[in-house]
């Protein structure tokens, strides 16, 4: 249902499985929340492109997540803190609740170790 009461028609509006992204989920009120990890590395490029990794630091590319999601028109947060992640979750789950899109990007250490499920595509 949209904000208005009306239903909310999502055909073509989303891939399966796919979240919206934050322009179209503000424009159609849709109360989603997005968990961005930001570790500052980008998985498996250090193996894949080792000498561009080295010499260019390729793997480390990265940007501002939540300003680009506030300029999107959703909620963002960056959460820097351990201790601040239960609040802004519980801050998230209430502006969802009223069809407003949230990002949260938490800041994490770059972990050396890919996960099992990590299946390179290159």
């Amino acid at each position: 249902m949209t904000a208005a009461g009306e239903p909310l028609d999502v055909r073509g509006l989303l891939a399966p499985g796919e979240p919206p992204p934050p322009d179209r989920a503000a424009r159609e009120r849709i109360g989603v929340l997005t968990i961005l990890l930001n570790n500052s590395v980008m998985g498996g490029y250090d193996r894949s492109m080792p000498i561009a990794a080295e010499r260019y630091r390729t793997h480390r590319l990265s940007g501002d997540y939540t300003s680009v999601a506030s300029a999107l028109g959703a909620h963002a947060e960056r959460v820097t803190g351990a201790a601040d992640i239960a609040p802004a979750i519980a801050r998230a789950a209430k502006i969802t609740m009223d069809g407003r899109p949230v990002v949260l990007e938490f800041i994490t250490r770059a972990d050396p170790e890919v996960p099992r499920y990590f299946t390179p595509t290159y």
